[in-house]
C-alpha cells in the first residue's frame, strides 16, 4: 500500500491540497471538505502500522482524546474515519505558523506576548488536566501562531488518558528530549505536573532565546534535565523580572510534589511582580506607576479610538483590533482593507472608513461584519447624530445620510461651499461646524426622521 497521498487525490470526501506533517503515527495533510466549505487537517494513520494493533488502539485514543477536548486553543475534532483500512481522523485547519517557526525568526518574544501565549497554552492545559488528558509532547512545533496571536495546540500523539490503561511499555521513554520533564525521561508514570515542566521550559526559550541547560548531545540533555540546575533567566537577560525567574524556578523543579499544583497557578505567579524592583529610589524625583495592562500587536499602531468599554486599535499590518478598556483583553479582530483614518460607534454597531474610500461596519460585540460600501471620495468625518443615523461629511461640502442598521442611504446633502472643507470642532448632538477659509459655519444635522 502507498505511504503517500498527492495533491489533488481524495481521502473519501476530503480534497487532499498538501502533506503538511508526518511523525511516527501519521502523515498530516491540508484539506478541503466541500460538504462544510472548508478547511481543514485530517491526520492518516501511517499505511505500515495499519495491521498493527497496538498501533491502531493508540491511534484511535489519539482521536478520542482530542475530541473529549473543546476549547479555543486546542483544535477543534471533527470527525473519525477509515479509508483504504487506514483510519484518519480530521480536525480544525489553523492558519498561522509554528511557535518553532516564529522564534527561530524573532529567536525570542517580548515579555508582555510571552506572557499572554502562556497563558493562552495553560488554560488550554489545564483544561486537558481537568479532563484527565496529560499531552506529554509539549513542543513549539506543536503550537500554532494564528495571524492574530492566538495560540492552538495541534498534535496529541502521544498523549495519555489518565484513567486509562497504559499503551505504553513501562518504562518506555516518550516526547522530546529538551522539553522532557525528569520523570518522563526516567520512564515513570507521569500527571499533569509534568507537562507544566515542559511549559516552563517553552517559557524559558521564548523569554531568552535559549534552553534553560546548556547541553549539545542528547545523552547531555538527559543529563542535565535529571540532574542539573536552569540557568536563571536574569542571567540571560538582566531585565527579565525576578517574579518570573522565581515561577520559572519552581516549575522547573526536578521533583514534581515541589512544581505548582495546577497549570492556573503557575500563570498567577508569572503575573505577580515585585513591587521592589518597579519602586523609585528614595532620591528619584519621579514616580513610576504601575501598568494596570499590556497589550502587544505585531504590527505597527497607527490609530487609537476610545469607546466607553472598548479601545478600537488599527495597525499597519491591516488589522482593527477590538480591547476590553478595563482589562486589554483581545475581544476580536478583523482584517481590513486599507489604512483606517475614521471610526465612529454607536450601541452595537462600529463604522470605519478607510484611505482607500471604502466604510465598513462591525458589530461591536464580536467583530460579525455587517456591511460594506464603497465611497468616492475620503471623508472629511463620521458622525451619529442618532441611534438610527450615520452622517458622512465630505470636503466638498456634501452630506450623506446612511441607515446604521444596514449601510442603506437615506438622504443626501450638499452644502453651498466654494472650497474645501475643515471640521475646526468634534460634532456636539445639535451642531456641525465647517470652516472654509475665512469662513465657519454652524449647520443643525438631520433629525432622525423615524
Amino acid at each position: 500500500m502507498s505511504e503517500r497521498v498527492h495533491a489533488g487525490n481524495r481521502i473519501d470526501r476530503y480534497e487532499v491540497e498538501a502533506e503538511v506533517g508526518r511523525g511516527g503515527m501519521g502523515l498530516v495533510y491540508r484539506c478541503y471538505d466541500p460538504t462544510n466549505g472548508r478547511q481543514v487537517a485530517l491526520k492518516l494513520m501511517a499505511a505500515h502500522l495499519s495491521d498493527n494493533d497496538t498501533a491502531l488502539a493508540r491511534f484511535r485514543r489519539e482521536a478520542a482524546l482530542v475530541a473529549s477536548l473543546k476549547h479555543a486553543h486546542i483544535a477543534t475534532f471533527h470527525e473519525f474515519g477509515e479509508w483504504a483500512s487506514r483510519p484518519y481522523f480530521v480536525m480544525d485547519w489553523v492558519d498561522g505558523r509554528t511557535l518553532k517557526d516564529e522564534l527561530a525568526t524573532h529567536h525570542k518574544l517580548p515579555l508582555a506576548r510571552c506572557l499572554a501565549l502562556f497563558a493562552q497554552l495553560a488554560d488550554a492545559i489545564g483544561h486537558a488536566h481537568a479532563h484527565g488528558v496529560i499531552h506529554r509532547d509539549l513542543k513549539p512545533a506543536n503550537i500554532i501562531i494564528g495571524p492574530d496571536d492566538q495560540a492552538t495546540i495541534v498534535d496529541f500523539g502521544v498523549a495519555l488518558l489518565d484513567t486509562a490503561p497504559s499503551l505504553t511499555t513501562t518504562g518506555l521513554i516518550v516526547g522530546t528530549p529538551l522539553y522532557m520533564s525528569p520523570e518522563q525521561i526516567r520512564g515513570q508514570d507521569v500527571d499533569g505536573r509534568s507537562d507544566q515542566y515542559s511549559l516552563a521550559v517553552i517559557l524559558y526559550e521564548m523569554l531568552t532565546g535559549q534552553f534553560p541547560y546548556e547541553a549539545i548531545s542528547v545523552p547531555a540533555i538527559y543529563h542535565h534535565q535529571l540532574l542539573g540546575q536552569p540557568i536563571p533567566i536574569t542571567e540571560r537577560d538582566p531585565r527579565l523580572p525576578a517574579a518570573i525567574e522565581s515561577a520559572l524556578n519552581q516549575a522547573l523543579a526536578k521533583d514534581p510534589a515541589q512544581r505548582f499544583a495546577s497549570m492556573a497557578e503557575f500563570n498567577r505567579a508569572l503575573r505577580r511582580r515585585t513591587a521592589r524592583k518597579n519602586k523609585p529610589s528614595p532620591e528619584s524625583p519621579f514616580l513610576h506607576p504601575q501598568s494596570r495592562w499590556q497589550q502587544t500587536f505585531k504590527g505597527e499602531i497607527t490609530a487609537v479610538f476610545p469607546a466607553h468599554h472598548h479601545l478600537f486599535i488599527a495597525t499597519n499590518d491591516g488589522k482593527l483590533t477590538a480591547l476590553a478598556a478595563d482589562s486589554g483583553e483581545i475581544l476580536w479582530q478583523v482584517n481590513v482593507d486599507g489604512r483606517v483614518t475614521h471610526l465612529v460607534y454607536q450601541q452595537d454597531v462600529a463604522v470605519v472608513a478607510t484611505a482607500i474610500g471604502s466604510l465598513v461596519a462591525w458589530r461591536v460585540g464580536d467583530g460579525r461584519p455587517l456591511w460594506q460600501r464603497p465611497l468616492n471620495q475620503p471623508p472629511l468625518a463620521l458622525h451619529v447624530p442618532n441611534p438610527r443615523q450615520l452622517l458622512i461629511v465630505f470636503p466638498n461640502g456634501e452630506l450623506v445620510y446612511l441607515n446604521l442598521a444596514d449601510g442603506e442611504e437615506i438622504k443626501r446633502l450638499t452644502l453651498s461651499i466654494t472650497q474645501s472643507a475643515t471640521i475646526p470642532a468634534p460634532f456636539s448632538g445639535e451642531q456641525l461646524l465647517l470652516s472654509t477659509g475665512k469662513t465657519i459655519t454652524s449647520y443643525t444635522p438631520l433629525k432622525d426622521e423615524n
